[in-house]
């Protein structure tokens, strides 16, 4: 296994995207007043297309074979999933880096809507 490809970082890059545009838009839209409604559903279908996107690509770049529907799990279940991933593939300690970060980008998200609404 070699340094992350361009698909991967292209990969990582959309997932923290969306989230950070999530936490951006539901803070514009709380500071606002402003029930989410549809683009909840939209961010939401945003974020794990994305999560989904960068498993495939990190899959395919450790030789990680999964069986069959592995996506339709991942959407099923992806809370689980994702941390499991991490575990098992990057060691505890690194798996909580990206965790902590991915909750971090959101939360950034959701302050940097509040400096702007």
């Amino acid at each position: 296994m070699g340094p992350p490809s361009s698909k991967t970082r292209l990969a990582a890059f959309l997932v923290y995207g969306s989230v950070a545009t999530t936490g951006f838009v539901g803070g514009a839209y709380s500071a606002m007043g402003i029930p989410l409604s549809g683009a909840s559903l939209f961010l939401s279908f945003a974020i794990l297309t994305s999560v989904g996107y960068w498993l495939e690509q990190d899959r395919r770049r450790r030789g990680m074979d999964w069986g069959w529907d592995t996506e339709f799990f991942l959407y099923l279940a992806w809370l689980v999933i994702i941390p499991y991933y991490l575990t098992k593939t990057r060691g505890l300690g690194r798996a909580l880096l990206v965790i902590v970060a991915f909750i971090a980008t959101y939360v950034a998200g959701r302050f940097a809507s509040r400096i702007f609404f």
